[in-house]
């Protein structure tokens, strides 16, 4: 009986967490700018996916690295936002990344991974992979993790009013 309460509660946890996660996806111009699509979320783990349009390639012929670095940092602090408190920050503080494999068309998706979420910072890894499942990149990310603001005493009061 207790393992199933606490899959439910996983499983609304999780549900939350997705919601939130796709209202930050829709408001984030980077993610329509680039086509960005949420293919997972876990919490501590999301996949991302976009696709190798024309006007992501470089003079010869393969996706951009800023595109890719783009989209392995979006999924490896995404990754960590999961991890944390709803409403809270995070911001990308560093970036590695290898590049190993150039990607001409087709799917790329990127899976972030949290490797460890501590008070004020999270790091997390990212494989990118093409669509034939590639690995095209590799980053590892750490992000700054802030709390959730306070309410603003403008909204209490709106509250109180209710």
């Amino acid at each position: 009986m207790k393992k199933t309460r606490n899959r439910a509660a996983k499983s609304a946890t999780e549900s939350a967490i997705r919601r939130e996660m796709l209202r930050r996806f829709r408001d984030s111009t980077s993610s329509r700018t680039f086509g960005l699509r949420l293919r997972e979320v876990r919490r501590g783990r999301v996949t991302l996916e976009m696709r190798a349009e024309r006007r992501f390639l470089q003079a010869h012929g393969r996706v951009h690295g800023g595109v890719i670095a783009l989209l392995a940092d979006t999924a490896a602090a995404l990754a960590v936002y999961s991890a944390v408190p709803a409403r809270s920050r995070v911001l990308t503080l560093e970036m590695k990344i290898n590049f190993l494999a150039g990607v001409e068309s087709g799917a790329i998706a990127a899976r972030g991974k949290v490797l460890r979420v501590g008070r004020n910072t999270g790091v997390s890894e990212c494989e990118v992979r093409d669509s034939r499942g590639r690995l095209a990149a590799k980053a590892l990310v750490t992000v700054a993790i802030s709390p959730p603001p306070e309410p603003s005493p403008r909204s209490q009061k709106r509250k109180r009013r209710a």
